[in-house]
């Protein structure tokens, strides 16, 4: 059985105690000294894994999981993956995937290119 996070002590964190779950394989963060890839965004994480590590890492998790209990959903997020283009490099290079979780690709980094764009707009008026 996987570590169980503390905060969440009587949850089943197993794969195969479940007949559906879903694992969410974010292409979690690494060392500063690798920068592969800078992730969009003005808050969150600074540096990320690459896409390639991303597609390697999911499909891991995947299988992994797929043994354990084959009614696992697979969704890919997190990391590198915040665009639909990154969404699509993953899905078109991994088996299985049942999908994507948006979370701040979907709600706050559209809003950030807006306000910024937004402000860059009222900045550039010129004052008489």
């Amino acid at each position: 059985m996987a570590p169980q996070p503390d905060h969440y002590p009587n949850a089943d964190w197993s794969l195969s105690n479940h007949r559906v779950a879903a694992t969410v394989p974010g292409a979690a963060l690494v060392d500063q000294r690798d920068r592969a890839r800078q992730p969009p965004g003005t808050v969150g994480a600074r540096v990320a894994i690459s896409l390639d590590e991303a597609v390697q890492r999911t499909q891991r998790i995947h299988d992994a999981g797929k043994k354990a209990n084959p009614d696992v959903i697979v969704l890919c997020h997190g990391g590198p993956i915040a665009e639909p283009d990154d969404v699509r490099y993953v899905l078109g290079r991994t088996k299985g995937i049942d999908g994507f979780f948006g979370a701040s690709s979907i709600e706050r980094l559209p809003v950030e290119r807006a306000i910024t764009q937004t402000v860059r707009d009222f900045k550039s008026i010129p004052l008489r």
